[in-house]
């Protein structure tokens, strides 16, 4: 018994401490307090700055006539690089990031009908595991990247026709 419960501590110490790094962006980068973020700005700290999260943000194409909870997830999408946690889900080996199942399928559930270039969502994807894979993710159950939606339920608020990552 002693032996189990040593094994449970050590793998939330070794849990705890991939959390508190940043592997996508190398061995040395910590997360940190960033301020002027224009996006992503639910996270205490992170691991992106400003300058490249503006870069990311920019380049995305657009959804038209998507919901608010739509929007919301999918700005929660784009800012997995920012995330101060990206050590429980990407594996820099692969240079992997992997994203929640239950996560892939409430995107779709809630994107199905905005529209991309005048074609709904719903008929660029399938299902929600389609749609992150074709972002180039990796999809699974466990150490994987999930909505908060907490995140969403103050002050922040997503403007209409938010820009969004597509993957055509």
């Amino acid at each position: 018994m002693r032996l189990k419960g040593l094994v449970i501590l050590i793998s939330c110490m070794v849990w705890t401490v991939m959390a508190q790094e940043c592997p996508y962006f190398g061995n040395t980068r910590k997360p940190e307090t960033h301020s002027g973020l224009t996006h992503c700005t639910w996270f205490g700290k992170t691991c992106c700055r400003r300058t490249e999260v503006t870069s990311v943000f920019e380049r995305m194409p657009k959804l038209s006539s998507a919901s608010v909870r739509c929007q919301q997830r999918m700005e929660y999408l784009r800012c997995y690089f920012c995330s101060p946690n990206q050590g429980n889900w990407y594996d820099r080996s692969r240079n992997r990031f992997t994203v929640c199942n239950s996560f892939c399928d409430t995107i779709y559930n809630h994107c199905q009908t905005a529209e991309y270039n005048g074609t709904k969502f719903s008929k660029h994807y399938v299902n929600g595991t389609e749609f992150c894979r074709a972002l180039r993710f990796h999809t699974g159950n466990i150490g994987c990247y999930s909505f908060d939606s907490s995140v969403f339920g103050g002050a922040f608020n997503v403007l209409p026709y938010h820009s969004l990552v597509i993957a055509m």
